[in-house]
């Protein structure tokens, strides 16, 4: 069976993900043979009222972004319409390359993987990626015997936003497949 892998990042309001809000994500495919696809993203609209205060601090004091920064954004959407869009990009990328399955990839999948499961579910009542996803980390120390042997393949600064994260990541996740990872 082909797979597609969709490198995904999260950046939300808190760790709580039936309480804190995912305020941006982006996903990047990656093809079973390591090449990097054009990605999407969505800043999203909050869906709750509820923020972790120690996260609010940290984009604060690190980011420089507040509460009213994120409220303020001006190409936010609906997290109904940013999940069924990218239900939607999900199915014509697997149509696009022929592929069969979509795999979950993520730098910190028990984060990123639960908000975008809570997310799908929320709104439509569906995880088009299952319920499993694929760990770069432990990739990693699989292929290479380090956890972060990785990271020295990214190929984009991190900066805490969602796409460019995500691109980084995937150019990390291509160089792995590249260099014999079997996923």
């Amino acid at each position: 069976m082909s797979k597609l892998f969709f490198v995904t990042d999260v950046e939300s309001t808190g760790p709580d993900f039936a309480r804190h809000n995912m305020y941006q994500f982006a996903s990047v495919p990656v093809t079973a043979d390591g090449v990097v696809l054009s990605g999407i993203a969505f800043d999203v609209d909050f869906s709750t009222k509820h923020h972790d205060p120690e996260t609010l601090k940290f984009l604060k004091r690190d980011l420089g972004i507040t509460l009213d920064t994120l409220r303020r954004r001006k190409n936010k959407v609906s997290p109904l319409f940013a999940m069924t869009e990218f239900d939607r990009f999900i199915t014509r990328m697997l149509h696009e390359t022929g592929a069969e399955k979509a795999i979950f990839v993520a730098d910190n999948l028990a984060f990123d993987w639960g908000f975008m499961h809570t997310y799908f579910h929320r709104y439509l009542n569906k995880n088009p990626f299952g319920y499993a996803g694929r760990n770069i980390p432990c990739l990693s120390m699989g292929r290479y015997g380090k956890r972060n042997a990785w990271e020295a393949f990214i190929t984009e600064a991190h900066t805490h936003d969602a796409l460019e994260d995500t691109r980084g990541n995937a150019g990390a996740f291509a160089k792995m497949i590249n260099d014999g990872l079997r996923v």
